[in-house]
């Protein structure tokens, strides 16, 4: 019984190798698309490069911005007709902006008119800093990297930033005196809304000790048209 039994196995193994193979069926894969930027934080005026890589036949290729307080979608690059491939498109950044790449099918057939529909969809949101730089005052002379101030003065700095928002963007100045530690901060203004050129002025007032290293930046805490963002440091000392 068991040679038999082996017998008729193998028999119905061989019949099983005799049936010929179903030809597989070649189908295209699904349409995909993919987004990236090449930093995740911008200052105000970079140019960022978005590249999307691309899995289509025959679709059209769109990508679009949004700016803040907008629910309208603004195309920057697109494509037409693409196949699977990988696309770039460079923009200048200024504001927090949400970007947006599709793919859609917007060529109908005799059989199947055109529906403008959306095959695929990749998004990124983009925070962008404002760029600012933050000045002296008048000083009586600069030594090294120290503008030196007359003692007993009351010193003064600006801050520019940009893209400016005259009237809406609130910044403060943040002073360190240097300890023997390390930088510890001693001052941080009151916020004050940009003028009409994008800048904001202040005075540090009081009694300040001589022969003390002191440094000051402009400071932003952010908002949904800008990231935060500080400028980089200045320093001084009084007489």
């Amino acid at each position: 019984m068991t040679r038999r039994f082996r017998i008729l196995v193998l028999l119905l193994a061989a019949g099983a190798l005799a049936v010929p193979a179903t030809p597989a069926v070649a189908t295209d894969p699904p349409p995909s698309v993919t987004l990236t930027s090449n930093h995740t934080v911008y200052i105000g005026g970079q140019t960022a490069t978005f590249t999307s890589k691309v899995v289509a036949s025959n679709l059209d290729y769109v990508l679009q911005v949004q700016f803040p307080g907008s629910a309208a979608w603004k195309d920057v690059c697109a494509s037409q007709n693409v196949n699977t491939d990988t696309f770039t498109c460079d923009l200048a950044m200024y504001y927090n902006v949400h970007m947006r790449a599709q793919l859609i099918d917007d060529h109908g057939t005799p059989n199947e008119p055109s529906d403008d529909t959306v095959k695929a969809t990749a998004t990124e949101s983009v925070p962008v800093r404002a760029s600012m730089e933050t000045s002296y005052g008048t000083y009586i002379v600069k030594s090294g990297r120290y503008a030196v101030y007359g003692a007993g003065t009351s010193p003064s700095f600006v801050t520019q930033s940009g893209p400016a928002f005259p009237g809406k963007r609130c910044l403060r100045h943040q002073v360190q005196r240097r300890y023997a530690s390390g930088w510890r901060t001693v001052k941080t203004s009151v916020c004050k809304v940009e003028g009409s050129q994008g800048q904001v002025y202040w005075t540090w007032g009081g009694r300040h000790p001589s022969r003390v290293n002191f440094r000051v930046r402009g400071t932003f805490a952010g908002d949904v048209v800008n990231a935060s963002a500080h400028s980089a440091w200045i320093y001084f000392t009084f007489r």
